[in-house]
């Protein structure tokens, strides 16, 4: 159990405001990209991970931080032990001592994710939702080459 640890976005007046942007209604629009800073950070720590970008975070904003146990009700601890031990290559970093080390290897992905969706979503021109669904369909054009990936699973599963 992580206790009382929060999840920060590094101390930086960017990251602050694209995450408001992220999760604002788009100019003209009725909906945002993203529903919460939480649901925007874990998209942005996959796409990080995806693209094996990580940012080193030398300070993070605790007044914007998200309790650790919203993350926990949306089930997404499972990927942020799963891109832990990814990362470390080491089973041991999922004892309780090493919660905080699995939590900062997360902030440091979604960091580089989110100047990712910066990049592709506010820094180009064109509608920000488009360029987030070509973004995810680059990925998932890629997943079906990946090495072991058995696409035939997802169908079954009605992913597909």
């Amino acid at each position: 159990m992580v206790g009382m640890r929060r999840i920060a976005p590094p101390k930086s007046n960017a990251v602050n405001e694209l995450l408001g942007k992220l999760t604002s209604e788009l100019q003209g629009k009725s909906y945002a990209l993203f529903e919460t800073k939480q649901k925007a950070m874990m998209f942005a720590a996959a796409l990080g991970f995806y693209r094996k970008k990580r940012a080193e975070l030398e300070k993070r904003d605790s007044a914007k931080a998200i309790d650790y146990d919203i993350f926990q009700r949306q089930r997404d601890d499972g990927f942020i032990n799963a891109l832990a031990v990814a990362v470390t290559e080491d089973l041991n970093v999922l004892a309780d001592e090493r919660a905080n080390e699995r939590i900062e290897i997360f902030e440091e992905y979604a960091c580089a994710g989110l100047q990712e969706l910066d990049e592709h979503c506010f820094k180009r021109p064109g509608d920000p939702l488009m360029a987030l669904i070509k973004l995810t369909e680059e990925v998932n054009e890629v997943s079906e080459e990946v090495e072991g990936f058995d696409k035939s699973l997802l169908i079954d599963l009605g992913a597909y």
